[in-house]
């Protein structure tokens, strides 16, 4: 079953981005939803131990609801906006917010990502009563390089917390027109 759910995420990301060529790959960049948010391909090997941050996602119980429980695939970025610290790294899926990269990790965070917008896998659990979540984020390397990264949290997740934890409808979208060449 989960399987299917990584094939599934892989499928969309691919069409998504099926109109880059080749040619264009060094300048290869995905547009989110939010258009001052921007995704660049880095078109590079990925190292699985300096290319991915893992964290506990802070503020989850503020944002997220037992709805949200399960698996998610999303994006961090800087969140300006954010009332109580203007320094503020959100962690989305699709366009909702679920919390924040914790404070206490948001200096080492900023300097491996570079103030990039980053793409993400992670999950929404209870723990103790509460809403919980964590997070990977991974460098965009190489198509490759998210997908098995991606494939791999997920496959996680279902052999660390259940099934019940993968949704069915876990995946990574973009607007296709606002894929970039």
């Amino acid at each position: 079953m989960t399987w299917i759910i990584v094939v599934i995420c892989v499928v969309v990301f691919l069409f998504a981005i099926s109109g880059n060529s080749k040619e264009n790959k060094k300048t290869t960049t995905i547009k989110l939803r939010k258009p001052e948010l921007i995704i660049k391909m880095l078109n590079r090997e990925g190292d699985l131990h300096e290319d991915e941050w893992h964290t506990y996602i802070a503020g989850v119980p503020h944002h997220a609801f037992k709805s949200d429980v399960g698996g998610f695939c999303g994006y961090v970025a800087n969140d300006p906006n954010n009332s109580y610290d203007k320094n503020a790294v959100a962690v989305y899926s699709k366009l909702k917010l679920f919390g924040y990269i914790p404070a206490r990790e948001l200096a080492d965070y900023r300097a491996w990502s570079e103030g990039a917008v980053m793409p993400c896998v992670g999950f929404i659990y209870i723990e103790d009563g509460q809403l919980r979540g964590r997070v990977k984020i991974l460098k965009p390397c190489s198509l490759e390089f998210l997908q098995e990264g991606f494939a791999n949290y997920i496959n996680w997740i279902k052999d660390t917390h259940g099934e019940k934890y993968i949704p069915r409808n876990i995946t990574w979208v973009f607007d296709q027109e606002s894929i970039t060449k």
